[in-house]
This record gives structure tokens, sequence and C-alpha cells, in this order.
């Protein structure tokens, strides 16, 4: 398969931060690998929220707004592959974002990224072709290991419109009927769904939204938790908490108080 229209060049690293290290916001400018050795990272793509933990891996894409937030109690050792000023087609950025969720990480992309370390000292020609056949490599063998093109598909109007819907409405009281509504399925077919294309159910990713919203607001507004849990859905400010916590493993409060100190 065909990487990019074109890329400037490539580069492979690794780099370890210490525990509660953060990096950005920052918009993306390349496309790029991901992947953690050690530790774990919760990377947020526009707001969107995802953990990458020890040997997991993910593909970033050019133009995203982009925040890490690395493990709070241990170092974290992440590594990561970019391909600079990469051109993509349509049809090219229409196929990655359905592989930009987290995946395992093969046995031999860990080879190729050492491989590839070893390489960044040398400036000789040959070390320089040898680099840049290793950081392809590294993407094919990605792109081998999650199923592309086969997994690179649409999400069903089904849930498109349920994430529209939950997106836009989840301060109000909704339920799974009504979610099911948006999408004109049975609420049964519309679990088997998001089961199937984002392993959460519809309820599930309901909450998630209202307690990433409510995160943001902790760092961006001076409202009190109570305020912030009633205009994220939640019917109560201990709910909010119980939710944040099992998704943070911080209560509100504390997150704050790191977030303005920190």
């Amino acid at each position: 398969m065909k990487l990019a229209d074109r890329v400037s060049g490539f580069r492979i690293d690794d780099c370890v931060y210490p525990a509660g290290g953060t990096l950005g916001p920052r918009v993306q400018t390349s496309l790029q690998l991901f992947y953690v050795y050690s530790g774990y990272c919760d990377v947020f793509v526009d707001g969107r929220e995802q953990r990458v933990g020890a040997g997991k891996i993910m593909l970033l894409l050019p133009n995203h707004v982009e925040q890490f937030r690395f493990a709070r109690a241990e170092k974290t050792h992440h590594g990561f592959c970019s391909a600079y000023d990469a051109e993509l087609s349509d049809r090219q950025l229409s196929d990655y974002q359905a592989l930009t969720g987290v995946f395992p990480m093969s046995g031999k992309i860990r080879e190729l990224t050492d491989w590839g370390k070893t390489l960044n000292v040398r400036t000789d020609a040959s070390a320089t072709n040898l680099y840049e056949q290793i950081a392809v490599l590294l993407f094919a063998e990605f792109f081998d290991s999650t199923g592309y093109p086969r997994q690179a598909v649409p999400l069903p109007e089904a849930v498109v419109r349920a994430q529209e819907l939950i997106d836009s409405r989840y301060p109000e009281s909704l339920d799974l009927a009504c979610i099911a509504r948006t999408g004109c399925v049975s609420p049964t077919h519309l679990i088997r769904l998001f089961k199937k294309y984002l392993g959460i159910t519809p309820v599930e990713y309901l909450w998630r939204v209202r307690t990433e919203n409510g995160r943001r607001l902790l760092v961006e507004t001076g409202l009190n938790v109570s305020e912030i849990a009633y205009r994220c859905g939640f019917s109560a400010p201990y709910h909010f908490a119980r939710r944040f916590r099992e998704r943070y493993e911080t209560s509100p409060r504390a997150f704050r108080v790191e977030q303005w100190t920190g």
C-alpha cells in the first residue's frame, strides 16, 4: 500500500516522561504512530480521550489538536514514528480515520522501533536509506496488524447519528430508547452496533462524553463541582464524582487543584 502521496522525511524516537508529565496542547503536523513501552498515556485528540497502555499503539493524523497526560504514579516510556509533511488523499484520510483507535503493538513493531533508534545517530547515506525503509515498514506492519484496509470502513449511519445526538445534547435527559430512535434502529440493535464498532455501549458512550466535558469545565472555568455536574447531565454531584474517579483515578476537586497549581 502507498503510505501517502508525498513525505518529506521520517523520525523514529522514544522518550521517558516523569510521573504526572504532560505534553501539549499542540497541533499534529505529521502522520504519526504513537506507542507506549511502559506506563500509560491518556491521549486527547480534539478533546476526545483514549488511553494508550503499555504494549499499545495508535495512529495520529495531521491537523488535529492533541494533548498528552502521562501516568500519574510512574514514569512512562513511549516512542513514536513520524512521517513529516505527509500529503494524504481524501481516500487515505478517510481510511486512516477508521484506524485511530488503540491497538496492540506487535512484536515486529517493537523490533523495528529498536532498529530505527539505533540508526538515529548515523548520518551516512546507507544508514539514512535504511532508516527510511524501517519507518515505512513500521507503518506497513501497523496497517497489517490492524487489518487495514479491511477495518477501514465508515461507521454505520445509526452509530453516526447516535454519536451526533449525544455529542450535542449530552446535558439533556437522554435514554437508550431516545438515542436509538435517532438512528432509526431498535435499542438492542444499536447496542450491538456500538459494541462492534466502538467497543462500548451507547449509554457508556454518553457517560464518557459527559465525564470528558466535566473534565474540560474543571480546567477551563471557575464553576464549582456541583454546577459542572448538573451542566454535564449528571443527576447529582456524587454521581459525577464517581464516574470521574472511575475514569481518571482521582476526584474532580483533586484534579482541578493539580491542573491549576501544577
